[in-house]
């Protein structure tokens, strides 16, 4: 580490896989970054992919690993000698949806806490549910039903809540823990979402919801920023106070707790800021403006933006911005993202990705008017041809592109929808790297993709959160505007008008068709 170096900010990111930290300057260079593998680093929780698969579509995560992630990412960072004593703020991100249950008690678990031993061998009697349940978590389809049911269908429910309710959704997954483990839930004294029990580690008490990490529970009025009490009731009793207060753009929660001042070297007046979920961590670290939208090409494709004036929908998640008090975030996810393309690649490319480019690059746009709705395999897939449900295109290889121009198809129409007119694109993800792909995103949005170099979106954005929550500290006025993040973003494709020509006139047909598979897309 420079010796000379200033003021720091450090972020982190709980995802699903891993847990990152990311050391950003006071000009928002990215100094160092650590991560700890689940998998890899911690085998002892067995996991794979970073959860625990169940029955009937549970799937959970052993709360304790993330605890022993964090003493053994903070290890990591102590042994490349970073300079603890110049951190001034530290946020966090965190994979949105899951729910952490603290058993009672446990509020001020901090003034128990020994710098003499790890957090893990410590907080061991601290959860009321040892394994939570997270994002694709897919068990609570009766609870969502329920929750569509008491307010008065699913688009009541977005029109509240930003959402249609969500089997991966906090709200649902709660109702579930109470109706089926009713001891845990009375057990229980505190509810956390991932990013605000990393938080409350670092606090050495329970931190508050972050707003929009909060807008995807199904449990937050949109437009008030506060717990709406018709779907808290719908979910389970005392919620409100079981889940406490809310919290935005950039609050200071407090300084860190005196365990990480005597065990790491922490200064006393590090500032702990609210922590926020991933995708609003993404949406920070591309800073982005009205007009631009993050495409995110992995194993779920989702599509971020900026909304001035958003229109509730039931096909995507309206939450609230995580840094502009006066706009919200646009999330439009799809379960089967870089799977299917792999499926396609091995029946139709011979598992070869350049094998699947070449046929990409072969075919003209439209596919010649067919339509494919894929899944992971072909039993979930549907394809059209001249109007008619076919069991396989009379060209195979037309699904290498027909799989691209499904999914951008849609993402672009459903943009419109919401009201985003796109001036640009940001890809990220792993398919991101892929040229053709990307080629085919560009002619259908009929606009610029760019490129970002820094792969660690979700963990940057929040140590920008932690800096501009340092800023407001020192002046509540200040905005994120006021960090001058530089726009490092580099381009990478330019659009073909002519194919984007083409595109647009596919639009009607591919609304008319989308309308009866979106349900094997959108999650």
């Amino acid at each position: 580490m420079n010796k000379a170096l200033g003021d720091t900010f450090l972020g982190l990111d709980l995802s699903t896989q891993q847990l990152k930290a990311t050391l950003t300057d006071k000009d928002s260079n990215v100094i160092l970054e650590k991560s700890v593998a689940f998998d890899e680093d911690l085998p002892e929780f067995k996991t794979k992919g970073g959860v625990c698969v169940g029955k009937n579509g549970r799937v959970t995560v052993p709360v304790r690993m993330w605890v022993k992630a964090l003493d053994l990412l903070l290890q990591k960072l102590k042994n490349s000698e970073i300079e603890f004593s110049k951190i001034r703020a530290i946020s966090g991100a965190a994979q949105q949806h899951g729910t952490i249950y603290w058993s009672n008690g446990s509020l001020n678990f901090g003034e128990t806490l020994s710098s003499e031993k790890s957090l893990y061998e410590q907080l061991q009697k601290s959860f009321a549910l040892e394994d939570s349940p997270i994002w694709q978590d897919m068990s609570t389809t009766q609870q969502c039903e329920a929750l569509e049911k008491h307010i008065g269908g699913p688009q009541e429910l977005a029109n509240i809540s930003g959402s249609k309710a969500y089997e991966r959704f906090s709200g649902n997954q709660i109702a579930k823990i109470y109706q089926d483990y009713p001891d845990v839930y009375k057990n229980t004294e505190r509810i956390s979402l991932v990013s605000s029990f990393l938080a409350s580690l670092f606090l050495g008490s329970y931190a508050p919801i972050d707003v929009s990490d909060g807008s995807g529970m199904n449990l937050l009025n949109i437009w008030q920023k506060t717990w709406e009490h018709q779907l808290l009731d719908a979910c389970a009793p005392d919620l409100e106070n079981k889940l406490g207060g809310v919290v935005e753009n950039g609050s200071r929660l407090g300084c860190i707790h005196s365990y990480f001042v005597q065990r790491y070297g922490f200064r006393k007046d590090s500032l702990v800021i609210n922590f926020t979920g991933d995708n609003p961590a993404t949406v920070l670290s591309m800073n982005l403006s009205e007009g631009d939208a993050v495409v995110s090409l992995g194993t779920s494709d989702t599509v971020l933006m900026h909304l001035s004036n958003p229109s509730p929908s039931t096909f995507a998640s309206i939450l609230c911005h995580p840094s502009n008090s006066n706009s919200h975030m646009g999330l439009i996810c799809y379960n089967n993202g870089s799977l299917t393309r792999q499926f396609i690649r091995d029946e139709y490319a011979n598992k070869s990705w350049d094998e699947f480019n070449n046929l990409v690059e072969q075919i003209l746009p439209g596919c010649q008017d067919r339509i494919g709705f894929y899944g992971s395999n072909n039993s979930d897939s549907i394809r059209i041809e001249q109007g008619s449900v076919v069991p396989e295109f009379s060209d195979p290889t037309l699904n290498t592109r027909a799989v691209l121009e499904s999914r951008f198809l849609s993402m672009y129409m459903k943009c419109m929808q919401l009201g985003l007119r796109t001036k640009r694109v940001f890809a990220v993800g792993g398919a991101a790297s892929n040229d053709s792909i990307l080629q085919v995103l560009a002619d259908i949005f009929g606009v610029p993709i760019y490129k970002f170099a820094f792969g660690n979106s979700a963990s940057l954005g929040a140590s920008y959160l932690a800096r501009l929550g340092f800023l407001k500290a020192l002046d509540p006025g200040k905005q994120f505007h006021d960090l001058g993040i530089k726009d490092t973003s580099q381009l990478s494709k330019q659009p073909n008008l002519d194919n984007h020509q083409t595109y647009s006139g596919l639009l009607e047909k591919f609304s008319e068709a989308s309308k009866k598979w979106d349900r094997i897309e959108l999650s």
